[in-house]
């Protein structure tokens, strides 16, 4: 919940003029780190929330949460609410009716809602958009921190999902795909269920290495051990994996379906093959416009969150 806040962002309990309060899962606390990391957001935990709206400031509020709906009837025009999962696994996950409840709070004027730009397509044409902000420093420091790994030139790592029907489709079809590139010696991913790894066995044999869930340094180290990334997804809300990769030295193959993909046109649409030849090479060039996209981003949400009543401080362009 937000009141378990970022591990590594303590949340606050006091008033802020730029609050953002969040619902902790990874996708979530990547956003929300370039919240605090570009823009000067504070991270605020339940008290904070209130405190800050009691000041007569606005909350953003990463992530839907029955609370927003409470916090914003008491203080209409004041809550703010991202949305940050995927409706189009509604079926999966069971999200249509969150979606539903938030739709109704923002008719009713209890919240604003927000749509995360460049993702899945908004669900009507008044929603408003926030571009996704990151943090290249701290991407930075993360890979820097896990320390120097020998890479294994014929390794792939299939991206994680979660093991719904839609997405173990995808990740059958990369490690299918994987199969076919000549020069591949290990396919590595994650375990998901016991049909859906008894699949990928029967697809991959050998070569196929199954992992248990990772710490996330433990995934880091991993990531660079590879020559290239396959992310196996076609709906996702904020490939951030993709840019942990990227920073981490690590090729990236992400489908262009993804909205993020065609932003980051030249970073993450790379065929297979290609990655594996070019490999870190390229890396290089994918980090400056990496870079470049977190200093347009992080300008345009300065803009919009001015205009929101939110006082955002902009960081420094990358040198």
């Amino acid at each position: 919940g937000g009141d378990q806040g970022d591990p590594a962002v303590p949340p606050s309990s006091e008033a802020s003029d730029c609050a953002v309060y969040f619902a902790g899962a990874p996708g979530q606390r990547a956003m929300t780190r370039g919240l605090v990391g570009a823009l000067g957001f504070t991270i605020v935990d339940a008290t904070g929330a209130r405190a800050t709206l009691a000041h007569g400031h606005p909350v953003l509020v990463h992530g839907f949460r029955p609370e927003a709906v409470v916090w914003g009837r008491a203080a209409r025009g004041h809550v703010y609410v991202l949305w940050h999962s995927s409706y189009t696994v509604t079926g999966l996950f069971g999200e249509g009716r969150l979606l539903a409840e938030a739709l109704a709070a923002h008719d009713e004027g209890a919240i604003r809602l927000l749509w995360l730009e460049r993702r899945d397509p908004p669900p009507r044409p008044d929603i408003r958009h926030l571009p996704a902000v990151f943090d290249p420093a701290g991407l930075r420091a993360a890979a820097a921190a896990v320390g120097d790994v020998p890479r294994n030139p014929r390794d792939v790592l299939v991206a994680p999902c979660t093991p719904g029907t839609a997405p173990a489709k995808n990740l059958i079809a990369q490690v299918a795909g994987a199969v076919g590139v000549d020069g591949i010696d290990r396919i590595h991913a994650m375990r998901t269920t016991a049909d859906i790894d008894a699949a990928l066995r029967a697809i991959a044999g050998s070569r196929l290495v199954l992992h248990d869930p990772l710490p996330h340094d433990d995934l880091l180290r991993l990531i660079k051990s590879c020559a290239v990334l396959c992310h196996a997804s076609t709906a996702d809300v904020w490939p951030y994996l993709g840019l942990e990769a990227v920073y981490a030295g690590t090729p990236v193959v992400l489908s262009s379906a993804v909205g993020w993909a065609v932003e980051g046109a030249g970073v993450f649409e790379y065929l297979l093959w290609e990655a594996l030849a070019e490999g870190a090479v390229s890396v290089a060039a994918q980090v400056r416009q990496l870079d470049e996209i977190a200093d347009d981003n992080a300008e345009a949400a300065h803009r919009r969150l001015r205009r929101w009543g939110f006082a955002p401080t902009l960081r420094e362009r990358q040198p």
